[in-house]
C-alpha cells in the first residue's frame, strides 16, 4: 500500500477546489463552447445567409442553411469545448501540491458512481476516450463527404483541431485516472524523487497514448486494468482514428 502524500488530510466539501470536480468543469467549458459556437452561427447565416436564400426559399432555405451550416457548428463546438476542458483541466490540477492532489484525488475515488452519473455526463477515462473518438470520426467523415474543404482552409483546419482536440482529451482523462488510483491506496511507483504532482501522471498517460509505454511500475489489478483498457484505446485512436482523418482530410483536398 502506497503511504500517503504528507500533510495529506481529508477534504471536506467547501475545502475541494470548484474546478477539480468532473461536471464543473465539464459543464463550463460546455457552456463556453455553445455560446461561442452561437456567435460563430450568427455571423455565419450573416455572411452566407443571402447566398443560400438566393437558391432556395421557405422551408427549402433552412433545409439548405443547416445542411452547410452543420459541419461548421460541429466542429467549432467540439474544438473549443475540447480545448477549454483540457485547459481548464491542467489548470485546476497543475496548481496542487502532492499533498492536495492526494487528498482530492481520493476524495474523487471514493466517491460512489450512480446509474445517472453517466446521463450528466462521461464518467470514466474509457467513455470520455470513447465520446471523443466517436466524435472525431463522425466529424471527419462529415466534412470530408460534404465537398467543403475544397473550398474551405478553416474546415481543414478544424478538422485536425478536432482530432487532436480529442486526442488530448484521452490523455488528460487517463491522467486523472492514474492519479485516483494511487491516491486510494494503491501501491503505483512513479520514478521521481519527491512525491508525484499531476504533471508525473500526465506524462504517464503521454507516455502511453503515444504507444511508449508507460513508466510506471504498477502493482494493482485495477491499476493494470486502467494502464490495459488506456493501451487499447490509444492503439485504436492512433492507428484507426488519426489515420483515417488524415486520409479523409487529405483526400478531401487533393479531390
Amino acid at each position: 500500500m502506497t503511504p500517503p502524500a504528507r500533510g495529506s488530510r481529508p477534504l471536506v466539501p467547501s475545502e475541494r477546489p470548484l474546478l477539480t470536480g468532473d461536471y464543473v468543469r465539464q459543464y463550463s467549458a460546455a457552456t463556453v463552447a455553445l455560446l461561442a459556437t452561437i456567435g460563430v452561427l450568427a455571423s455565419y447565416l450573416l455572411e452566407t445567409g443571402q447566398a443560400v436564400r438566393g437558391r432556395s426559399s421557405g422551408a427549402a432555405f433552412f433545409s439548405a442553411y443547416f445542411k452547410e451550416a452543420a459541419p461548421l457548428v460541429y466542429l467549432v463546438f467540439w474544438v473549443l469545448f475540447s480545448s477549454l476542458y483540457c485547459v481548464v483541466t491542467h489548470w485546476a490540477y497543475v496548481r496542487l501540491d502532492s499533498a492536495r492532489l492526494h487528498a482530492v484525488c481520493a476524495a474523487q475515488h471514493r466517491a460512489p458512481v450512480r446509474w445517472w452519473h453517466s446521463a450528466l455526463g462521461s464518467s470514466s477515462a474509457e467513455s470520455w476516450t470513447m465520446s471523443a473518438a466517436t466524435v472525431a470520426a463522425c466529424l471527419t467523415i462529415l466534412i470530408a463527404t460534404t465537398g467543403m474543404l475544397r473550398d474551405s482552409v478553416l474546415m481543414i483546419l478544424l478538422g485536425f483541431g478536432t482530432v487532436a482536440g480529442s486526442w488530448a482529451m484521452m490523455v488528460y482523462s487517463f491522467a486523472l485516472r492514474y492519479a485516483r488510483i494511487r491516491a486510494s491506496g494503491q501501491r503505483m511507483d512513479i520514478p521521481v524523487e519527491d512525491a508525484p504532482v499531476f504533471g508525473d501522471f500526465l506524462a504517464q498517460s503521454i507516455f502511453v497514448s503515444t504507444m511508449i509505454g508507460g513508466y510506471a511500475l504498477l502493482h494493482t489489478r485495477e491499476a493494470w486494468t486502467a494502464q490495459r483498457s488506456h493501451t487499447v484505446l490509444a492503439f485504436a485512436f492512433n492507428t484507426v482514428i488519426v489515420a483515417m482523418s488524415v486520409t479523409l482530410l487529405f483526400g478531401g483536398i487533393a479531390g
